[in-house]
């Protein structure tokens, strides 16, 4: 058997981004996330990632146009950061998310210009959560099995984005999931 994929995709222009996950889709993958959360520099400089956070209007556009492009039985996704450099961007950007079609949001609790520094602000994924009706996935400094029910416990998400944690110790997400 084969395993699902979910395929993620970064830039700017809607319809090559709408291409590319009919593309995708056609390929296998049963779902697409559009990533708008991404800081690295290069990505930046490219119109991709999290350079969209100080464009709301472009979120919008973007995941309208994908979700326009694809069959409703793929699942289509939003990955954002609480914004560029400011945390209160969080709300306009993933409501213009929701607007344009996506069906899940996952938030990273940090801001482009911090990266992957301290501290996160998992109460704005909260704020969030509150205030729009798709299910939210709560992502950031999620190292240990505390830190999940900490974050679990603040956000009151249901659902969670283990990265790094997870290479350095892979325990970690069964631990998670047993807990949920």
């Amino acid at each position: 058997s084969r395993a699902p994929v979910v395929l993620q995709l970064l830039g700017g222009n809607p319809e090559v981004l709408a291409r590319s996950a009919v593309n995708a889709v056609t390929a296998g993958a049963v779902a697409i996330d559009l990533n708008f959360g991404c800081p690295a520099k290069t990505v930046n400089r490219n119109d991709g990632g999290a350079a969209l956070l100080k464009h709301p209007n472009r979120i919008y556009e973007i995941v309208r146009t994908v979700r326009g492009a694809l069959p409703k039985s793929v699942s289509l996704s939003a990955k954002l950061r609480l914004g560029w450099d400011n945390i209160s961007d969080l709300q306009r950007n993933a409501e213009m998310a929701c607007l344009g079609g996506a069906d899940w949001l996952t938030i990273h609790a940090r801001t482009k210009s911090q990266g992957y520094k301290p501290p996160v602000y998992w109460p704005e994924i909260a704020k969030v959560k509150k205030n729009i009706s798709v299910p939210v996935i709560a992502n950031g400094d999620i190292w240990t099995f505390d830190d999940f029910r900490r974050c679990r416990d603040i956000t009151e998400c249901e659902h969670f984005m283990l990265a790094r944690a997870a290479l350095g110790n892979p325990f970690l997400v069964n631990q998670c999931a047993k807990e949920l």
